[in-house]
């Protein structure tokens, strides 16, 4: 067991102490956090999107101004396959050069510092209750693998949270032994993780994304957790505030930082999809064009 440090109240008192390590605004290096939204909200290419800004270490992008560091990143999922995940770097690599002048260096910065991996398929999991040695042994395994992903970088994203433990989503001790586990990847490394994780029904459109017991599952999800992000899509009330045609609704979901533990809280933003499934900020103050972008020609694929 490691030794505890006592902390020295004198020096915590009279020293000016150091700032907090952010990655991204509020999100603590070394800590675990949660990227709630529904199914098909948008968490995929959200991921992405924050991956490409932080790995951008030209700083020429910085995703909805959140970015604090840059540095390598990682996201590893078990929900999609390669080819998805090729259509969504190419989808945003496209816009992001629209908007760059499709700086060579920029490109070059994040394929040197983004690591995206799929595992569907390959049964990850890094907690599981069970005594059965071939299936602790598999759990070690990831627990190791998911260590050394880790290590040395700045973020990594894993997708989605449900898929990476054997247990009851709704049982507290479960959920919460899970997560003592990637804190303490997260701790040893210094790596901020980031799960994502589905939103219960209720809270996965419309005003409701404030709280942060939208997130699926066990209260200990959020609970347990030092950040969380939640996306979610516009509600019909909404839509009617801001003056946006129920037929392009589906374009606009919201994000929010409801819990946030060493910041302060920031205003929403609103995101608009773009064709091929991009997301981009948009000021939704009534003045605005909705719709889709004109001047971004993705491909009007499925998102």
């Amino acid at each position: 067991m490691k030794r505890i440090k006592r902390i020295d109240i004198l020096k915590a008192i009279y020293e000016e102490p150091k700032p907090i390590d952010f990655v991204i605004y509020g999100f603590e290096a070394g800590t675990v956090g949660i990227l709630s939204g529904a199914g098909s909200v948008g968490k995929g290419y959200f991921s992405i999107h924050l991956g490409f800004a932080i790995a951008d270490t030209t700083e020429t992008t910085n995703f909805l101004g959140l970015c604090e560091k840059r540095g390598r990143v990682g996201l590893v999922t078990s929900e999609d396959g390669e080819r998805v995940l090729i259509k969504r770097i190419h989808e945003i690599g496209q816009y992001i050069g629209s908007k760059t002048g499709f700086k060579r260096e920029v490109f070059e910065a994040v394929n040197e510092n983004f690591d995206v991996v799929s595992v569907q398929g390959m049964n990850p999991s890094i907690y599981s209750r069970t005594n059965d040695y071939s299936v602790k042994k598999r759990i070690k395994a990831w627990q190791e693998g998911l260590e050394r992903f880790c290590t040395g970088r700045t973020l990594v994203i894993v997708d989605t949270f449900r898929r990476f433990f054997d247990g009851e989503e709704n049982s507290s001790g479960d959920v919460s032994e899970a997560l003592k586990i990637f804190e303490s990847i997260a701790h040893r490394t210094g790596c901020a993780i980031l799960l994502t994780h589905h939103t219960s029904k209720s809270g996965s459109i419309g005003e409701r994304n404030d709280e942060q017991e939208s997130a699926r599952g066990s209260s200990a999800i959020t609970a347990n957790a030092r950040y969380q992000i939640s996306l979610a899509k516009m509600s019909k009330e909404q839509a009617k505030k801001l003056n946006v045609p129920e037929e392009k609704r589906g374009y606009y979901l919201q994000v929010d930082i409801p819990k946030v533990n060493y910041a302060a809280p920031i205003e929403k933003k609103w995101l608009q999809r773009l064709k091929g499934g991009v997301l981009e900020e948009i000021n939704l103050n009534g003045t605005n064009k909705v719709g889709i972008n004109p001047n971004y020609k993705g491909r009007d694929d499925e998102w």
